[in-house]
């Protein structure tokens, strides 16, 4: 099964993201895809910043998830004269956090976009 999400009809980054995720696998996956200008993907894929939100604690993960990732020419994707970058992460290993239960909230944004916010359960 394929987890990552379709391509945004337009400028942007969507993500799909487990509803309820198990204490006994601790590992948040969050599967995107990220479409911008031929010209700005890179830019934007360097901007891209996770948000994690447990409870009402408010925590940023990093400040540019993939800044220091290196990124080849066959990650990215050509569609309609755009480009497309498709990503998947582990949220807990990304941000360092180690995992509770209860909810959280997840959202992807770059400079320009944000995803839409995925709410999960961990228990």
């Amino acid at each position: 099964m394929d987890d990552s999400p379709q391509v945004p009809e337009a400028m942007g980054v969507i993500i799909n993201v487990q509803k309820t995720v198990s204490m006994k696998a601790p590992f948040l996956p969050v599967y995107g895809v990220l479409r911008a200008s031929k010209n700005g993907i890179r830019r934007m894929i360097e901007s891209m910043i996770l948000v994690i939100c447990h409870g009402e604690t408010h925590v940023p993960v990093t400040d540019h998830i993939f800044k220091e990732i290196v990124i080849f020419e066959d990650d990215i994707v050509f569609i309609d004269g755009d480009a497309c970058f498709y990503f998947n992460l582990d949220a807990f290993e990304v941000c360092r956090l180690e995992p509770k239960p209860g909810i959280y909230y997840i959202n992807v944004s770059t400079h320009m976009n944000q995803s839409e916010i995925s709410k999960v359960v961990i228990s």
